[in-house]
């Protein structure tokens, strides 16, 4: 079904941009990770970007409008009648929203549940690629060039926002602000709960058995 329209809701580091991208190429349809969009931004050092550097390395949501203003600019650039896969956005009721003022409808939200002290491990193990942004982890998926990409070669990054430190305040963030949301979905009865702890394999066989997502 290419012309659903899929969020992807769960704390930080649950593995929505893994879900989401693999989900973006069984349906054949746009992947709009907001996060990586806004870091890309902070990488350029624009206006916007240092503003999102400071509450990112805070540990912060960025400010809603910055966030609002970078994904429905992504979605106009959408055939209005194709599905997208976007993760990263909304991470606020406020935000949700603004989707819908906007006559953007959600038909799927898929809730990766992981428990904080699992996030925090996860986390502090993750490395990214400093030019494509491929994601890896010392000890679950290492990437076989070392500390290089598999993909370009680019060296590998912690990012500033997987210090352990900063994971804590990113979770407590998530559990009042974006928790929320779990509510706000399930309400309009299309909200399905995935258990995220499981390997990105078994997650991604579960959300097939309980969808039953059907390619045209």
């Amino acid at each position: 079904m290419n012309n659903l329209h899929i969020v992807f809701l769960g704390p930080p580091g649950a593995g929505k941009g893994t879900q989401a991208e693999k989900w973006a190429l069984e349906m054949g349809v746009p992947h709009i990770n907001v996060g990586s969009i806004l870091r890309k931004e902070m990488s350029g050092k624009t206006t916007v970007g240092n503003i999102i550097t400071e509450y990112m390395e805070a540990g912060k949501l960025v400010p809603e409008e910055i966030a609002i203003n970078v994904t429905l600019e992504q979605l106009s650039e959408i055939d209005s009648g194709k599905g997208f896969v976007l993760d990263g956005y909304p991470r606020t009721i406020y935000q949700a929203q603004a989707l819908e003022k906007t006559g953007v409808n959600v038909d799927v939200v898929i809730l990766l549940e992981v428990d904080d002290d699992t996030i925090i491990d996860r986390m502090s193990g993750r490395r990214c690629c400093s030019e494509c942004g491929t994601t890896y982890h010392i000890k679950c998926h290492p990437s076989m060039a070392g500390n290089n990409c598999e993909i370009c070669s680019a060296e590998l990054v912690c990012r500033v926002d997987d210090n352990p430190d900063i994971v804590k305040s990113r979770l407590d963030v998530y559990h009042e602000k974006t928790a929320p949301l779990i509510d706000f979905y399930d309400e309009r009865q299309i909200l399905y709960r995935i258990d995220g702890t499981a390997d990105s394999k078994q997650v991604f066989s579960d959300i097939h058995a309980l969808i039953k997502f059907d390619n045209p």
